[in-house]
C-alpha cells in the first residue's frame, strides 16, 4: 500500500484551529473566504465543497464527516 501512496515532506495548515483548516480542505477555499474562522463555525449549506464540484462532473465522492465541521453532513 505505501508503494502505491503518496508521501508529504512538508504540511501546511490554512488556520491554527481545527475547524477553519478543515472546512478549507473540504472546499478548497481559504477559511475568511467562507466566513469559517472559529472553532465550531458551521459550514453554510451555500458552500460547495470539492465533492459537490466532483459530483456534478459525475464523479462520484466520499468521506467521512470530520469533527467540528458544522451542521450540514458532507456524506452523500
Amino acid at each position: 500500500m505505501a508503494d502505491g501512496g503518496v508521501r508529504f515532506d512538508r504540511a501546511y495548515a490554512n488556520a491554527p484551529v481545527s475547524t477553519p483548516s478543515r472546512q478549507s480542505l473540504l472546499t478548497g477555499r481559504l477559511p475568511h473566504a467562507t466566513g469559517v474562522t472559529l472553532l465550531g463555525t458551521p459550514l453554510a449549506d451555500r458552500t460547495t465543497t470539492m465533492a459537490d464540484g466532483l459530483g456534478a462532473r459525475g464523479l462520484g465522492a466520499k468521506a467521512p464527516p470530520p469533527r467540528n465541521v458544522g451542521a450540514r453532513s458532507i456524506v452523500p
